[in-house]
This record gives structure tokens, C-alpha cells and sequence, in this order.
């Protein structure tokens, strides 16, 4: 699990595209969503609701339509960024759904 400005967010990582997506857990309503299953195939702890993970829309179940919203991100090659941003760190992590 991750936090962006207070809001806990989901962070996609699709390995086979290298695309990144993150989304803030939280529908309009307040209600705040757990997730499980694969980089393929999501599905809410609270509605067994599926999802995409690349587009943040449940395609099956009570919450179908529904979207999450999407947190906004740049994608660089890291030796690009640190040209620009010398003190930064960078991290490594493992592709696939980890809600954690």
C-alpha cells in the first residue's frame, strides 16, 4: 500500500507493457477499496467487484462503470532523471499486485 498527500493509493506495474498506473483507493463516497489478484485481473475486498488495473474501471460486479481516479506521474529513464535530480534515490521493486 502507498500514500499520496494522505489518500492510500493502488499502484499498478504491468510488466509485459512497463506501464505504471497509480490510484487513489477511495470511491466519491468515501468508501475505501483493498484489492487482490493479478496484474491482469483485479478484484475489491468489499463488492468482489472486478477491475482493470491499466484503465482504474470496474468492468464486473455492484461497482461496474465506476472508475478510480488516477494520480499523475512521469516515467523517465533513471540516468535522464539524475542528470536533472543528482540527490535522488532510486528504489526497486517487483512487478505484480501487492496491497500491502
Amino acid at each position: 500500500m502507498a500514500k499520496a498527500r494522505g489518500f492510500r493509493a493502488y499502484l499498478s506495474v504491468n510488466p509485459g507493457t512497463r506501464s505504471i498506473h497509480i490510484y487513489i483507493r477511495q470511491l466519491p463516497d468515501g468508501t475505501e477499496l483493498r484489492f487482490s489478484g493479478n496484474t491482469d485481473r483485479l478484484v475489491d475486498d468489499q463488492t468482489g467487484s472486478v477491475w482493470n488495473p491499466n484503465r482504474g474501471v470496474a468492468t464486473e460486479g455492484e461497482l461496474t462503470g465506476q472508475g478510480l481516479r488516477e494520480i499523475p506521474y512521469i516515467s523517465s529513464f533513471d540516468w535522464a532523471w539524475e542528470d536533472l535530480y543528482p540527490h535522488t534515490d532510486f528504489y526497486e521493486g517487483t512487478p505484480g499486485v501487492s496491497d500491502q
